[in-house]
């Protein structure tokens, strides 16, 4: 119980799609393995392609979804932006420019908009680490090296302190207890580097 369909390749007939007995359709595969579609292409990328009379139909135009190698692509062609929604409603953005909005359609301050998190009420991000572990933001001008953190805020929760580092350097220290300590200061050698 399957129905295959065929096209003609160089006077051979090749299989092009397939519905089995269970009604999975397989593209470039006999064996579909995932339900209803599964889509197939050997030594080569895999695309699906998505247009309208909006964008054109070339192949530069609209949107797709790419495998290609071990790499997914998700990819609007159009000078538009890209939008996740959940319950009816409008998640995340990623904008012609590369901004990700969350929360918003409104990017933040010009100088700083590559990400903007947004809502009507109290908002905030979260960073979640291991109860023995680190949470941190880092400052780089570079890709290697100290230059992936020349300032950084770093929060040891092993022992519950609050570092902030400038040119690479760890600079000031709030620790458990409230004290504020500098790396040059007798409280600090007194607290120890992992008080």
């Amino acid at each position: 119980g399957v129905i295959t369909f065929h096209t003609d390749n160089a006077g051979t007939s090749a299989e092009r799609l397939r519905v089995d007995s269970s009604g999975n359709v397989g593209i470039g595969t006999a064996s579909p393995a995932r339900s209803p579609l599964h889509i197939h292409r050997d030594n080569a990328d895999c695309y699906v392609h998505v247009t309208n009379s909006t964008t054109g139909t070339g192949s530069g135009d609209g949107f797709t979804i790419q495998q290609s190698g071990l790499e997914t692509l998700l990819n609007n062609r159009e000078a538009g932006p890209m939008i996740l929604y959940t319950s009816g409603s409008e998640r995340l953005r990623v904008d012609s420019s590369g901004r990700v909005l969350i929360g918003t359609t409104t990017e933040g301050e010009p100088s700083v908009d590559n990400l903007t998190v947004g809502s009507s009420g109290d908002t905030g991000i979260t960073i979640r680490s291991g109860t023995s572990n680190n949470g941190a933001i880092t400052f780089s001008d570079g890709t290697s090296g100290a230059d992936e953190y020349r300032g950084m805020m770093d929060y040891d929760h092993a022992t519950d302190f609050l570092r902030f580092y400038t040119n690479a350097t760890e600079k000031l220290r709030i620790h458990s207890n409230g004290a504020v300590t500098k790396p040059t200061s007798p409280a600090f050698a007194a607290h120890g580097s992992n008080a």
